[in-house]
């Protein structure tokens, strides 16, 4: 049925139109939907609300085509919606999209890749995240890559995903005096978890190296372990030493007010609040342990017969931090 306008036509039904597409050549199906990227684009800058998803798809259905890397930004934009509400797998297969239609040779293409891993990592698609991490080295990403893509990994579950990733990278950076001293702390940190787990005699137990209180000196200057509990508690307890140099700054991680200061009444609701932080923002993983943390925190603090809200405990650690064996013990 012709439409008003010229070349355009309506259809009585879907099976109709799904038949005419289907007899359309392959370049010529291709050179539609970069015609309706387009016109969507068009129709977006005059004001009408189409989603950016819907133009970024239609490009990428025309990726053979050139001209197709103004689907880039849409792609970003729908990339971005999905983050925000923790649509982790959407987030991905947008930005693959993205990195799909970029002109070869931009500069983009790594961080791309860079990005989609730790969506996939957010989604619990380890082994994923893995491969497009490396895919992102082999475009021009450095060790940095590696370092926030395994960073991520162990943040959401996957702590030997994360080893491999550092295993693969820590060998290239230059160390804790070299020109990227953060990157070295986050593999470091992670390289050491990996050899301690891998002990015969004694695996999964933390050290205390020279070399892991360097790392988590450098990361917690850097503001590199904001919400990381499992490490800024060991990091403060390293650069601190004492329970009463421990900065207040310092004491508003839930788990440094819980487990060194011993402030259980103020770190419970500060559980509460990452817990539903990291909940809405889709990272799943982050919200279990703020939620389960606060009940080995609650129970520490009932078993040691006190209602203050602190619990009495020696102002220093004399052998390291609780929980760390002395190296050679």
């Amino acid at each position: 049925m012709p439409d008003t306008a010229a070349d355009r036509y309506d259809f009585t039904h879907a099976l109709i139109r799904h038949t005419v597409y289907q007899g359309l050549n392959p370049s010529r199906r291709l050179r539609l939907h970069r015609n309706l990227g387009a016109a969507y684009l068009a129709a977006r800058s005059e004001g009408i609300r189409l989603a950016a998803s819907e133009v970024a798809v239609q490009y990428h259905r025309a990726a053979a085509l050139p001209g197709v890397d103004a689907g880039v930004a849409p792609a970003l934009e729908a990339a971005e919606a999905a983050r925000a509400v923790g649509a982790h797998e959407e987030q991905a297969t947008f930005l693959q999209i993205a990195a799909h239609l970029l002109p070869p040779g931009d500069a983009r293409h790594a961080d791309l890749l860079c990005r989609r891993a730790i969506a996939l990592a957010w989604a619990l698609r380890f082994d994923d995240a893995v491969d497009s991490a490396r895919a992102g080295v082999r475009a021009g990403g450095d060790t940095a890559v590696l370092a926030e893509v395994a960073s991520v990994l162990a943040t959401a579950g996957s702590n030997t995903h994360a080893w491999d990733l550092a295993a693969e990278g820590l060998d290239s950076t230059t160390g804790p005096d070299g020109d990227d001293p953060v990157t070295w702390a986050v593999l470091t940190v992670l390289d050491l978890e990996r050899r301690e787990a891998a002990d015969p005699d004694h695996p999964g137990m933390p050290l205390d190296l020279p070399g892991r209180r360097t790392a988590l000196r450098i990361l917690h200057e850097s503001g590199r372990l904001a919400g990381r509990g499992d490490l800024s508690r060991y990091a403060v307890a390293a650069v601190y030493g004492r329970r009463d140099r421990i900065p207040a700054e310092a004491a508003a991680d839930p788990t440094v007010a819980a487990f060194l200061i011993g402030d259980y009444a103020a770190a419970l609701p500060l559980f509460a609040r990452d817990a539903d932080a990291a909940e809405a923002r889709g990272q799943l993983a982050l919200a279990v342990t703020a939620g389960r943390v606060p009940h080995a925190a609650w129970s520490r603090w009932v078993r040691s017969g006190r209602r203050s809200g602190r619990w009495s405990a020696p102002g220093h650690w004399s052998r390291g931090y609780p929980g760390w064996s002395t190296a050679g013990s």
